[in-house]
């Protein structure tokens, strides 16, 4: 069975989805516990919101209990099809090469091992970090906390109403999106959606390659050919349609450059983090580069193009997410987000119509912001 990077990036795409649809689903929550109803004194409304605090944790949970569930499946899927579909791909390219060789015998045991891991980093540093249990507070009830606070301090100094002072405060930290639990080597906190989009996306193209590459030893090669894209990013523009071999530099005796001169096997070099490239199986004088050649002028044209478009589509999620808080909490700036939404996809529509972005289309998925009453609810009752 085949796979192509079209497929695995579905597959990645439909459970960050799922945790993204949570954290809206936690933010509308926020936003309606916290809603300002009549003139009650600001200090009163903390102590009585400060107090809900358990209610919130108890959804919290009843919300994360359907995501984690069908999380289990998503990533158990996704994992054993880009396992057995970079095997398939070895073997179907060496067909007609080699003798025909049996699947291992330890694939389905390695396979669950990457799954393990996976899954055990994102409930360790999404699941419980987001609940408050007898060992500390979770994010959702510190970003509960804070906004509570933050407004009532502004209301007391007089800065804003109080209205005004939730609106913004609860704004901010939505902007900023629910702590994930991982600090980067930066010092950075990373936000849920970014986390698990990263985790994943790292974990699947690591199985394709992996897998990939171990299979070719079982046949004795080690050179790949690396596929073109016309808006590829920096780190593989000097590298991809190119032979490569995937040995380390001291031992690539092949002829052909060693693919960790351009950074393989690091978070930022080619094949890394939301890499859209793929090596296929390459015997040199068996297999032709069938590979496009492009000009690395256009290639860096058409790459920021890509990226304005990637810039444009979090502005239209961020605004459509602004929509869902204010009108939860009923507020006058709703008529604002809903101008401005209108305005961002004009601007989505003018870029794709410029010659360096040719290459790209409309893609509504990415721009699109759903809750778990769309997607989750929907596909645990399938299951």
């Amino acid at each position: 069975m085949s796979i192509t990077p079209l497929q695995l990036d579905l597959y990645t795409s439909n459970i960050v989805d799922i945790y993204r649809a949570l954290e809206i689903e936690i933010f509308e929550q926020i936003a309606k516990r916290l809603k300002v109803k009549g003139n009650v004194h600001v200090l009163e409304w903390q102590v009585e919101k400060l107090a809900q605090l358990n209610m919130l944790n108890r959804g919290t949970l009843k919300e994360l209990s359907k995501v984690s569930g069908r999380s289990v499946k998503e990533i158990k899927r996704i994992i054993s099809e880009a396992g057995y579909g970079a095997v398939s791909d070895v073997d179907k390219q060496f067909g007609k090469v080699f003798d025909s060789k049996s699947l291992p015998n330890d694939l389905d045991h390695v396979l669950t091992g990457y799954f393990n891991q996976t899954w055990l980093e994102m409930d360790n540093l999404v699941n419980q970090t987001l609940l408050t249990t007898q060992y500390g507070k979770g994010s959702v009830a510190r970003l509960y906390e804070s906004i509570i606070n933050e407004t009532t301090a502004k209301v007391l100094n007089g800065v804003q109403t109080h209205q005004k002072a939730l609106e913004e405060t609860i704004l901010k930290w939505a902007d900023k999106g629910i702590d994930s639990g991982f600090v980067d080597k930066g010092g950075h906190t990373w936000s849920l959606e970014r986390y698990v989009d990263t985790v994943l996306r790292s974990t699947v193209n690591n199985t394709y390659n992996k897998m990939t590459t171990s299979r070719m030893a079982e046949y004795d090669v080690y050179t790949v050919l690396m596929t073109s894209v016309v808006d590829a990013a920096p780190r593989c523009a000097s590298c991809q349609g190119q032979v490569l071999d995937i040995r380390p530099i001291g031992q690539a005796d092949s002829g052909y450059p060693s693919i960790y001169l351009f950074g393989y096997g690091k978070a930022g070099g080619t094949l890394g983090i939301n890499c859209r490239h793929r090596i296929i199986a390459f015997v040199p004088g068996v297999n032709t580069n069938n590979q496009s050649q492009y000009d690395s002028e256009e290639v860096e044209k058409r790459y920021k193009m890509r990226q304005a478009q990637r810039t444009i589509e979090r502005r239209i999620r961020k605004t459509k997410k602004n929509i869902i808080i204010t009108e939860a909490l009923g507020s006058d700036k709703l008529d604002h987000y809903t101008k401005l939404l209108k305005a961002q996809q004009l601007q989505m529509r003018e870029l794709l119509k410029k010659a360096d972005a040719s290459q790209l289309s409309r893609n509504y998925k990415r721009e699109k912001v759903v809750t778990p009453k769309e997607t989750i609810l929907k596909e645990v009752n399938k299951s």
